[in-house]
């Protein structure tokens, strides 16, 4: 961990797919996803989840923050949207610990998104 001397930081990988749900990772007469479950025997797996709305986009703001997004009022599609500039991302966090950040894919907390605006992975602390 950071700040103990001979020992290296872990790398962080985080991946997210959209709703997603408990049961939808293989394997499966339905279903195949052998990469996930490559990347879950080589690595950790979580089997308790909870996410903090039941769509993506207040959900995805939450976890971009560690913050319950109802607090700045993201609670459905209309109303979700990036956290107020005082609120820390988990990405600004990280690269104060001097990580290097990447965001690839699917990006979108609510109906304030717009080209230039603190929703976009590089306005809130993603050096790729």
């Amino acid at each position: 961990m950071s700040g103990v001397p001979g020992r290296s930081r872990p790398n962080i990988l985080l991946i997210v797919s959209d709703d997603h749900g408990y049961a939808d990772r293989g394997p499966s007469a339905e279903f195949a996803t052998p990469a996930l479950d490559r990347l879950a025997a080589e690595g950790v797996t979580c089997t308790e989840a909870y996410v903090s709305a039941p769509i993506c986009s207040p959900s995805r703001a939450g976890m971009i923050t560690g913050r319950h997004q109802a607090r700045w009022g993201a609670r459905w599609f209309e109303s979700s949207a990036m956290a107020p500039d005082d609120v820390p991302t988990l990405a600004e966090l990280l690269g104060r610990r001097s990580y290097a950040t990447g965001y690839f894919g699917k990006v979108h907390y609510g109906v304030t998104d717009a080209p230039g605006s603190r929703a976009c992975p590089p306005r809130h602390g993603f050096d790729e």
